[in-house]
This record gives structure tokens, sequence and C-alpha cells, in this order.
């Protein structure tokens, strides 16, 4: 991983990286995907919604419940 990020930090294409990786033994299907992947380049954002859920009828709980997703205020996400 760590290889991967630093040649495509150093400027080099895609098909470059993988290229390298495949002449090194090392094997690639995409070369792509952790330099762009929000998990790894650390922008990923957690807590942005939040899933509301209230009762279709509160006298009939076996009519079950409505879902509804809501934003959660910018300040509270991680």
């Amino acid at each position: 991983m760590q290889r991967i990020f630093a040649e495509y930090l150093a400027g080099k294409g895609l098909y470059a990286i993988a290229e390298g990786l495949t002449a090194d033994g090392i094997p690639s299907p995409s070369a792509h995907d952790p330099a762009r992947n929000p998990r790894y380049t650390g922008h990923q954002v957690w807590n942005r919604q939040r899933r509301d859920e209230t009762l279709i009828d509160v006298n009939d709980v076996a009519l079950g419940h409505q879902t509804r997703m809501r934003w959660n205020n910018p300040d509270d996400w991680i």
C-alpha cells in the first residue's frame, strides 16, 4: 500500500503503477482503488446522516415503522 501511495503522489500514472507491481511479482488487480478510496486517504466522513424510525400507528405496533434518513448537523460529523 505504501508503495502505491508513494508512486501515485510522485506523479506516476495508474497504469505505470500497476505495471511496476506486476513486473515485481506483486498481483495488483486495480492499483488505483487504494489511492482514491476515501477510507485510505483520510477524507471519509462519518455520521453525516442518521436514520429516524417512527411507528406508523402507536396503537398498533404490528404495522411497523417508517424510516427516514436525516442529515446531521455538520458540526457533528466525524
